[in-house]
């Protein structure tokens, strides 16, 4: 199967996150993403807080999380289930941001091929954004991962991802990515990235 997006795509959702990041006043990476899906007003709840019942059906048909929105996309009446037994605080942080992605980008099905791809793309820039990358960090897996505070899938994805944009992309940032510069930056294992 061929989840390969059109450029013009890949720069939509990255330019959504730069958004993001302005709209919300992310200015500190690594952050915690349970105090802004707070702020923004989304509901989460782990899976260990529900009935055991509901728990062991959500592990089974959505053994990461899911996510219950209107058909508006409001934040405020949306609801987050996550699957806190899995004891990943990356991966847990990476599930997320990709639910989080599916309300941003307003996919009308997440179960869609394309949609959680997006959501992947969008997980894996907003926690890791090439800009700071290239300003504060290197394209070494080890060092991404311990840097933006990533699971090492996700830091290589994200160092595969600035290299090809180093070496094929424009000589200098885009808009969005000097956005991203603007308002942020990264403390190197810093930030409250715990449940809150």
């Amino acid at each position: 199967m061929n989840w390969s997006l059109p450029a013009e795509r890949y720069d939509e959702i990255r330019s959504t996150v730069a958004d993001l990041i302005e709209d919300w006043g992310i200015a500190v990476y690594p952050f915690s993403i349970w105090s802004l899906l707070r702020k923004m007003g989304i509901s989460t709840i782990p899976y260990s807080a529900l009935p055991e019942e509901d728990r062991v059906s959500l592990v089974e048909k959505y053994p990461d999380a899911l996510t219950v929105y209107p058909p508006d996309f409001n934040p405020r009446r949306t609801t987050i289930y996550y699957n806190d037994g899995i004891r990943d605080r990356d991966r847990i942080r990476f599930t997320l941001s990709h639910e989080l992605g599916h309300l941003i980008l307003m996919h009308p099905d997440s179960d869609e091929d394309i949609y959680e791809r997006e959501a992947d793309i969008f997980a894996n820039y907003f926690l890791v954004p090439a800009p700071l990358i290239f300003e504060f960090s290197s394209i070494d897996y080890s060092v991404v991962s311990a840097d933006f505070a990533v699971s090492y899938s996700c830091a290589m994805s994200a160092c595969d991802r600035t290299a090809k944009r180093r070496h094929f992309g424009p000589s200098g940032h885009t808009e969005y990515e000097q956005r991203i510069l603007n308002a942020c930056t990264l403390e190197k294992g810093g930030g409250q990235l715990a449940p809150v």
